[in-house]
C-alpha cells in the first residue's frame, strides 16, 4: 500500500515489544499514532523515540480491560481526528505455569487482557469506524500459541484462540462494510512479556524468548503490510512456526510430538525430585 500522509493508528499496549515497534514502524511512516498503555513512563520514551525522527505521537493512558474508559479514548480520538485508519489491539499479558498449579485468578488476569482488551477495543472504536467515509483496518494481537495448544499454557493459550476467532468472525462479518480485522499470529517475539507476565518456567525454560525469540520489528513489518488488505489470520514466522506446519500437515503428528516432549519433561521433574 502507499501510505497517504496523516493516517490516524491507534495502539494498545504501545509502551513496549509490538506495540512499541508497530509504533515507531508507523510513524516513520508520517502517521499520527496514539500512543495507549497502563505504563506513562514507557509510553513517554515511545514518545521521545518517535518525535526524535520527527514523528507524531499522543500519549494516552488508559486501562484496557475498562469498556467504559476505551469508549471514552475512541470518542475523545474521533473528536479531534474524525477517523481511525488503523486500530492495533495489543495490550497482552503471558502466563505460563501446570494447570493445577494455575488459579481463578489466573484465568481470570489473562482473559480479561488478552480476549476482554480485544473485545472492549472493538467495541469503543467499531461503530465510529463502520461511519466513516474511508476503510479501516483492526489488528488483534494474537500469537501462535492461538493456533497451537502448549502445556502449561492452559490460559493464555484460550486467551489467544478466542481472538483468532474473534478476528476470523468478524471480519467474514465487516470486511465487505469497511473494516478488515485481522488476527496477528507471531512465535517467540522477545518482549517484556516474561518479566511482565506470570511466567513458572522450568528448568531450561527461563530464557526460552531470549534465546528463539524473533525482533518485534518483523511484527511490525507484517503489520504495516497489511493495511488496506482483508486477512483474517496472519502468522508471523518465528520459533513456532515449524510446529505450526506439522500441524496443518497431521494434528496426530503434532499432537504426538508434544505428548513425547512433555513426557521427557515430567520424567526429568521426577528424577530431580528423587536426587532431592
Amino acid at each position: 500500500m502507499r501510505f497517504p500522509p496523516g493516517l490516524v493508528v491507534v495502539i494498545t499496549g504501545a509502551g513496549s515489544g509490538i506495540g512499541r515497534a508497530t509504533a515507531l514502524a508507523f510513524a516513520s511512516r508520517k502517521a499520527r499514532v496514539y500512543l495507549v498503555d497502563i505504563r506513562e513512563d514507557r509510553l513517554t520514551e515511545v514518545k521521545k523515540e518517535i518525535e526524535k525522527d520527527h514523528g507524531l505521537a499522543f500519549v494516552k493512558v488508559v486501562d484496557c480491560t475498562s469498556p467504559e474508559t476505551l469508549k471514552s479514548l475512541a470518542a475523545e480520538i474521533y473528536e479531534v481526528e474524525g477517523r481511525v485508519d488503523v486500530l492495533h489491539n495489543n495490550a497482552g499479558v503471558g502466563h505460563m505455569n501446570d494447570i493445577q498449579k494455575t488459579s481463578i485468578a489466573d484465568w481470570e488476569w489473562v482473559m480479561n487482557l488478552n480476549f476482554y482488551g480485544v473485545v472492549y477495543g472493538v467495541e469503543a472504536f467499531l461503530p465510529f469506524m463502520l461511519k466513516q467515509e474511508s476503510r479501516a483496518n483492526i489488528f488483534n494481537t494474537a500469537s501462535m500459541a492461538g493456533l497451537l495448544g502448549f502445556p502449561r499454557m492452559a490460559p493464555y493459550c484460550a486467551s489467544k484462540f478466542a481472538v483468532v476467532g474473534l478476528s476470523e468472525s468478524l471480519n467474514a462479518e465487516l470486511a465487505d462494510q469497511g473494516v478488515s480485522v485481522t488476527a496477528i499470529c507471531p512465535g517467540l517475539i522477545k518482549t517484556n512479556i516474561s518479566a511482565d507476565g506470570r511466567m513458572n518456567y522450568r528448568e531450561g525454560n527461563a530464557n526460552i524468548f531470549d534465546r528463539f525469540g524473533g525482533s518485534p520489528e518483523k511484527v511490525a513489518k507484517k503489520i504495516v503490510s497489511l493495511v488496506g488488505r482483508s486477512r483474517s489470520v496472519q502468522t508471523v514466522a518465528s520459533g513456532t512456526y515449524l510446529l505450526w506446519l506439522i500441524k496443518r500437515l497431521s494434528h496426530r503428528m503434532f499432537s504426538a510430538l508434544l505428548r513425547r516432549s512433555e513426557a521427557r519433561e515430567n520424567k526429568k521433574r521426577r528424577q530431580t525430585q528423587d536426587l532431592s
